[in-house]
Parts: C-alpha cells; structure tokens; sequence
C-alpha cells in the first residue's frame, strides 16, 4: 500500500502532468509542395541525469512521471517559448522527420504561424529556431502571427496560410503553433491566477472584470 508520502509525490506527478498538458502547444508542419500536413504534440521527455532527449511529440503521451530522472517539458506555452533549447530540438525533429528528404538540397523558404499574441523577442526565438533546425536549408523566414497580422473575421488562420503560399511560391515548410483544446489554455492562465493569489496571500475573486 501506498503510504502519504507515495500519494503526496503522485500527486505532484499528475498534477505536472495534467499542467503540461494543458500548456503546450499543438504543432503542425506542411509540406506545401505535396500537401501533406503532420501534426505533434509541443511535448519533449527529458533526462536530467543521461542529459539527453528521450521522447518527443506525440510519444510524450504516455508519460506517466514515474521516474524521477525523466521530466515532461512544454518548451512552448501559449504561443511563447519559455524553452529554447527544447524548442528548436522539436522543430529539428519535426523537420528532418516529414520534410527534409523532400527539399532536395535546394534552399526554400519558410513559413511560421503563431496562433496567439507572441512579444517581439520571441518572434525572433521561432526565426531562430527554426533557422537552426533546417540546418542551412532555409534561406529566409516569413512569420505570421495575432502580434504582426491584421486578420479580417472573414479570414482562418489556415486561409491567411495559404494566401500566403500564393504569394511565395518558393516556400518549402509551413510551421502552425495553435492548440486544438484552447479551454487548456484557459485552465493554465486561471491556475496561474490562483498560485499568484497564494504567493501573494490575495483571496481569489469569483468574478474577475
């Protein structure tokens, strides 16, 4: 049987869990040239003792945090990167994993969409990153994103992509950082709320205007 202190640390492990979930993003790449479009969970699996990746996108699903040496990671939470390197090791992944063998050596350039509001410091962390995991293969990065572009109601985000394809015929990789569960996001913003009411002794208010 389970004693308080077994309980108390499955505890902790479920509630990270559930809190990477709820943060990171869902990431899709596309192949413009033959349509294909892949998608992946914004998660990787680290090994603090080995130093190295162990997981990464949709195999992190079946992270269990059992095993204190392995820590589930959301590099990207609500559209900003809070870790780089973590960042452009799933973006190099992703890209050597469905599009690489399809450029040809030749060097195309690349789209990024970014579903929410991001700071102008991070545009530059996905231009960077993204630069570094085409290996030399990209030769410049168009960003599109709710902090640079003015989107009409009538237009998606995957009709502002593909007006954009129409404009660059020489683009050889799509990046979309969105989330298909956006009430994740909802209950990450709302559980920060809550731990800043605890640090800063604040009773939480059932109504917030």
């Amino acid at each position: 049987m389970r004693n308080e202190k077994d309980n108390r640390e499955l505890n902790m492990y479920s509630n990270s869990i559930k809190k990477a979930l709820d943060e990171c993003a869902d990431i899709r790449i596309l192949n413009p040239k033959t349509g294909e479009t892949h998608e992946e969970k914004g998660l990787v699996i680290y090994n603090s003792k080995a130093e190295k990746f162990v997981a990464l996108g949709n195999e992190c699903l079946s992270f269990d945090g059992t095993n204190p040496d392995l820590k589930l990671v959301a590099p990207i939470v609500r559209g900003e990167i809070i870790d780089y390197v973590c960042t452009e090791q799933l973006f190099s992944w992703m890209y050597n994993k469905y599009v690489c063998k399809k450029h040809l050596f030749i060097k195309k350039s690349v789209l990024i969409c970014v579903d929410e509001p991001v700071s102008p410091i991070n545009i530059r962390a996905y231009e960077d990153a993204i630069i570094l995991a085409g290996g030399g293969n990209f030769k410049d990065v168009q960003f599109m994103g709710a902090s640079v572009t003015q989107r009409s109601d009538s237009m998606t985000w995957d009709e502002c992509i593909e007006k954009a394809l129409e404009n660059r015929k020489d683009t050889g990789c799509v990046l979309r950082v969105t989330k298909n569960n956006p009430s994740g996001y909802a209950r990450s913003f709302y559980q920060e709320y809550l731990d800043s009411c605890k640090r800063w002794n604040v009773v939480p208010e059932e109504n917030i205007i």
